[in-house]
């Protein structure tokens, strides 16, 4: 049993709802719900009685939770004060990175970096895949969370941290809407919504349509997926979006899996090879740590 997992207990115990401690959490709630079984399986007893609307602790957990809730609020008292030394190098951290990451939620990381961290004054940039890993090779930026770029990038460090499939969407009353598969071949009169140029998804969409023998009409570029999902909904145009990004809260659609053969995306992690910042190499870490917990495999 790790600490990560008593925090995921503590959260579910106190908000007696699997989706509210996800919510808090910052975090995916299937990944919620196997911890606490793998930390139930672990133990060998139940930790909770679940009902469709709440969850209640059983003896077991309300044991758990008196011996946890001092636990976590001295580990976060140690951390605060190690994290406040005046031994600590006040710096810039200037990350980008892509907004929409399988399985982590981006505020979260910088939640637990800051809580860790407090004198490292934290800049966040959004910009696509291509910029990000120009700037990080230029010494813009200090590390980049992207889309793994096409081709080596000399001076970078590259660590894939996920997969993530692509997956269509498109207005409810469009005509693929009822299907639960399309390849790519199919959509060549299709009007495209996508992110601008220089992103990995417009970039996936026109490698991916070439090979289907056509040409994309990608007729709207915009900045966010967000926008990319409210012009689709409107029944705009049809778009690719990664599947992590599809299946979050937001106007109607349909989700259409793509294939065979599948598209899918690299989440990379890119450091510069020489001169990392302590609070580069920290966050690094933080990152890796989180992707190795939320897929349960190490990455690559």
């Amino acid at each position: 049993m790790e600490i990560r997992d008593l925090q995921y207990f503590v959260a579910v115990a106190e908000e007696a709802n699997f989706t509210r401690a996800a919510e808090r959490l910052l975090v995916a709630q299937p990944h919620v719900s196997q911890r606490i079984r793998e930390m139930e399986r672990a133990l060998g007893r139940s930790l909770f009685e679940r009902t469709s609307r709440r969850v209640n602790l059983t003896a077991a957990g309300q044991q758990l939770l008196m011996l946890a809730r001092p636990l976590l609020e001295q580990l976060d008292s140690i951390e605060g004060q190690m994290g406040s030394s005046t031994e600590e190098v006040t710096e810039d951290l200037t990350v980008a990175a892509i907004k929409s990451l399988p399985g982590v939620q981006l505020s979260a990381l910088i939640h637990t970096f800051r809580r860790r961290h407090p004198s490292v004054r934290f800049i966040l940039r959004e910009l696509t895949t291509t910029t990000m890993l120009d700037e990080l090779a230029a010494g813009a930026i200090d590390l980049a969370i992207a889309q793994a770029p096409e081709g080596n990038r000399s001076g970078l460090i590259i660590d894939e941290l996920a997969r993530d499939d692509f997956v269509l969407i498109v207005p409810l009353e469009h005509q693929l809407a009822h299907q639960h598969m399309v390849s790519m071949s199919e959509l060549g009169a299709e009007v495209f919504i996508t992110l601008d140029r220089g992103s990995g998804t417009q970039r996936t969409l026109r490698a991916a349509a070439k090979k289907a023998g056509f040409m994309p009409r990608v007729m709207i570029e915009v900045l966010q997926l967000d926008t990319v999902r409210e012009l689709v909904a409107a029944g705009v145009g049809v778009a690719l979006m990664p599947r992590s990004k599809a299946e979050t809260a937001g106007p109607a659609v349909s989700v259409l899996d793509i294939g065979p053969p599948k598209l899918a995306r690299r989440i990379v992690i890119a450091t510069p090879e020489v001169g990392s910042s302590p609070g580069a190499l920290a966050f690094r870490e933080i990152i890796l740590d989180a992707f190795m917990r939320a897929h349960n495999s190490p990455t690559s």
